[in-house]
């Protein structure tokens, strides 16, 4: 029994030790490889989105596919953060999406067409008005819902949802979205 707690403990002092020894650095090989991983991943997560997109727009029947434009679209404190985070953010695959999606529509015979996404989510789809009350409005976005203030509409439904049915009213020409924020 002595001898098996000894090579345990023999085995624990091999460990510790390597433990100790400085780390191997990356080189410049590895790191190629291991951004030919990511643009891999990438690549097959705006395959499979669009392959999901293209499905339900097929199984739906649906012959136009609106999407926001994310032009100038930053993440919050984006201006705050280092430009190695900046970087990795560059990683976002917004605009690959819509372009394979293109691809896709239009071997199908279907319509894509980009439209203003400031505010979409503030305004109902039902009575095209904006909400006032941020504050009531935030809290239902956090929960994902969309109930409208208007007193005579009332419309409820998914924030995500609601948000989808605007852009097409904009693609419409039935809502028009403000071009820029009021500043107070």
């Amino acid at each position: 029994m002595g001898r098996h707690l000894e090579s345990w403990a023999g085995g624990a002092k091999e460990i510790s030790v390597k433990r100790r020894q400085k780390k191997p650095e990356l080189g410049d090989y590895d790191m190629r490889r291991l951004s030919l991983h990511i643009r891999w991943m990438i690549r097959d997560w705006v395959r499979l989105n669009t392959s999901q997109i293209i499905e339900k727009a097929e199984q739906n029947n649906v012959d136009l596919i609106v999407f926001e434009s994310m032009r100038g679209f930053s993440p919050p404190g984006y201006d705050k953060i280092d430009e190695d985070k900046k970087r990795r953010l560059a990683f976002f695959a917004y605009g690959r999406i819509r372009h394979k999606v293109k691809e896709k529509a239009v071997e199908r015979g279907m319509l894509v067409v980009t439209v203003p996404y400031l505010k979409s989510s503030q305004f109902c789809a039902k009575c095209g008005k904006e909400q006032q009350d941020k504050n009531t409005w935030k809290k239902n976005k956090r929960g994902h819902r969309f109930i409208c203030e208007n007193k005579e509409c009332g419309y409820k439904a998914n924030s995500d949802e609601n948000a989808a049915h605007v852009l097409g009213r904009v693609f419409w020409g039935e809502i028009k979205l403000p071009e820029e924020v009021k500043e107070n």
